[in-house]
């Protein structure tokens, strides 16, 4: 299984490539997707998320930024990544499923 590190309170960025069966998604069929992991969950339609977790390359990767989750913790967290399309509807695909880490990141404080 996939492991996605991130550093909490970092814009370090994770792309992933879509795939459903082993083949890249046609990216203008995609109309959504959904990253959860423990308590948390990415949504490309929730306008709070645009900036961390969006479609990339028309729609066939996605760009993840979860260390900037405003409260994220530090652990380990069984992720699945949904996928949705007209076809899908409401119900979506089960995309992938992942290992998300996220870690801890020291940095100094602002002068």
């Amino acid at each position: 299984m996939q492991t996605l590190t991130f550093y909490a309170g970092t814009a370090n960025k994770v792309e992933l490539t879509i795939k459903v069966n082993g083949s890249v998604v046609a990216g203008d069929l995609l109309t959504r997707a959904m990253l959860r992991f423990g308590p948390y969950c990415l949504d490309t339609d929730n306008v709070e998320h645009e900036d961390i977790f969006t479609f990339t390359d028309d729609a066939t990767k996605l760009e993840v930024k979860a260390g900037l989750l405003d409260g994220i913790q530090a652990g380990f967290y069984d992720g699945m990544l949904s996928i949705f399309d007209a076809a899908s509807g409401t119900d979506g695909l089960a995309c992938k499923r992942f290992i998300v880490v996220i870690e801890s990141w020291s940095k100094c404080p602002a002068t």
